[in-house]
């Protein structure tokens, strides 16, 4: 059984490759059921901040869109159940038009090959091949139907010049379109796998620099993924090395907004920090919580006219009207899905809109200290839970070793399979987070 999860269908590359024109089939059975996509997807082929041997595809519809769940699941019963689809497909022969882009995994080629084959098996495809994108690109080239002579992309950050900032490219994509902008990129893949030992996971992870790269006091910089879809910031002081991670933007840009409108509203996922929503909330600022995963952010955030969303992992954007800045240029904003780099400036503007610097953002209010780590899916039965928030329901002999634990040392935690991978992930957060952590990772 394929998923298309949070993300699309995401495996190890040999796995997309073996599937890839079972989803060239599914996309045209879609187009052909659905008149609302006018022939029209784009395809992303990328795993983000997953290893160099994974990879994935994502779609994405003409308004850059990602697909409803409905039509996800369309898909998925698709590629499960190719069979039924193929014949009748092979007889309409549709005119479609494919935009196919993907970020630099050496698996990249071969699948968009392979998608190029499924394609001309049961339709009149054209197909027109981005090469090298970041995943926001792909979102935006979609948006203009593969209008490459629109240049508006890179043309609105190449106005606004960054110096003395550090960009971490995760060896990947990001990399090319940072050499574009003239960024002063760092591309340290540790033996020159993309994302390994380098980029946003690995730094928020491991609370660190990239792997052969040594920051020396006063020095700051950011990460990328490998798709440059998420973005953190980092800097060392005298205390040492500290994240600004997609809480801190968040809170950031909410509270710059809050300037300049009467009312902001704050997105995010049970991932948000406990004291994240509470400094929010006490600053008039209203948070909702969503699901994990970037679409579900989104949607609830169309529905309000000033808006800013982001996944703690740094991937997130906002929306509101224009803002002129106080020299005179425009505040800029990919509103599209979340760009890391193009919330590169957007956080570097307001930075300097508030007169402030990013150490001083950070100690704009006290996170709750948190642990998080991963256990394979097969060590534990499968997981009851309701909620956003994901509160566990099953099994009971779990629940009640949770309830046990935050009895005893206070805090929040929950249990959530991944979208991505084989396995589930568990997040605490506790003012005595070592002693919850010690005692939950001894007990599973």
């Amino acid at each position: 059984m394929y998923n298309y999860g949070t993300a699309g269908f995401r495996y190890n590359s040999k796995i997309i490759l073996e599937i890839a024109n079972k989803i060239a089939v599914g996309c045209v059975q879609l187009l052909v059921d659905n008149k609302k996509y006018n022939n029209f997807l784009a395809i992303m082929i990328t795993a983000s901040h997953n290893p160099e041997a994974d990879n994935g595809v994502k779609i994405v519809d003409k308004n850059g869109n990602m697909l409803n769940n409905e039509d996800e699941k369309k898909l998925e019963n698709i590629v499960n159940n190719l069979d039924n689809h193929l014949e009748l497909l092979q007889k309409i022969k549709p005119n479609v038009k494919i935009v196919i882009g993907r970020d630099t995994r050496n698996s990249g080629q071969s699948i968009s090959d392979e998608l190029a084959r499924g394609f001309h098996l049961v339709s009149s495809p054209d197909i027109l091949d981005l090469g090298y994108v970041t995943t926001p690109q792909l979102h935006f080239y979609a948006s203009t139907c593969g209008d490459l002579e629109n240049n508006s992309y890179l043309n609105k950050l190449k106005e606004n010049k960054i110096s003395n900032l550090l960009v971490d490219c995760a060896g990947g994509v990001g990399g090319i379109v940072a050499g574009d902008l003239k960024l002063n990129a760092i591309n340290l893949p540790f033996n020159n796998n993309l994302n390994e030992g380098c980029g946003s996971d690995f730094v928020l992870t491991n609370n660190c620099p990239p792997k052969g790269y040594k920051l020396k006091e006063g020095e700051f910089g950011c990460s990328l993924d490998g798709d440059a879809d998420r973005l953190i910031f980092w800097y060392q002081n005298k205390t040492g090395f500290h994240v600004l991670d997609g809480d801190a933007q968040m809170v950031l840009w909410a509270m710059f907004l809050k300037t300049k409108f009467p009312e902001v509203v704050a997105i995010t996922t049970p991932y948000c920090n406990g004291n994240t929503v509470k400094f929010l909330e006490s600053n008039d600022i209203k948070v909702i919580l969503k699901p994990t995963g970037i679409k579900n952010l989104h949607e609830e955030a169309i529905q309000h006219n000033v808006a800013v969303y982001f996944e703690n992992n740094g991937h997130g954007t906002g929306h509101w009207p224009e803002i002129t800045l106080k020299n005179g240029k425009k505040l800029v904003v990919n509103s599209m899905i979340g760009d890391g780099i193009y919330n590169i400036y957007t956080t570097l503007q307001i930075l300097g809109e508030m007169g402030m610097t990013m150490e001083e953002c950070d100690i704009m209010y006290e996170k709750l200290p948190v642990r998080q780590w991963k256990i394979p899916k097969d060590k534990l039965p499968d997981l009851e839970v309701e909620g956003v928030e994901c509160k566990l329901i099953k099994p009971l002999w779990l629940k009640q070793l949770l309830d046990d634990n935050l009895e005893k040392y206070g805090g929040r935690v929950f249990l959530r399979k991944s979208g991505t991978e084989p396995i589930i992930r568990v997040y605490a957060e506790s003012a005595n987070i070592n002693e919850l952590y010690n005692s939950l990772k001894f007990s599973l």
